[in-house]
């Protein structure tokens, strides 16, 4: 987004696929380093579901879809990867036309191992 004295402000935009609107979600600042500013290990992006008082609490039903990671107005990743906690029902595939799927829910069986996705 922008740098500062101390670093460089990373921001998220979350866009509706159905309407096309984008609202925005926050930024980060990453610190300036002597060589290289910003993130410097290409970065990473996950969903987190955290249990309040009932442990067995069911998962709600979710689907978040990443579309394009951007970085100084360039499409930047050239290689993902995904990993899963001892969660259940949670899925991570990459379809067709590039885009990363994270699926959680009481419907879903995980059908993809974790590793590369591409």
């Amino acid at each position: 987004m922008e740098s500062d004295e101390v670093g460089d402000w990373y921001g998220v935009w979350i866009r509706d696929l159905d309407t096309g609107s984008e609202t925005y979600f926050g930024a980060l600042r990453f610190p300036r380093s002597q060589t290289l500013s910003g993130i410097q290990d290409g970065g990473i992006t996950w969903t987190e579901l955290y249990y309040k008082s009932v442990q067995a609490t069911p998962l709600p039903s979710w689907h978040v879809s990443i579309v394009e990671v951007c970085a100084d107005d360039a499409i930047v990743p050239r290689h993902a990867y995904s990993d899963y906690s001892q969660i259940g029902h949670t899925d991570i595939y990459v379809d067709g036309g590039g885009e990363i799927h994270l699926v959680m829910g009481t419907h879903v069986r995980r059908m993809h191992s974790p590793g590369e996705l591409y």
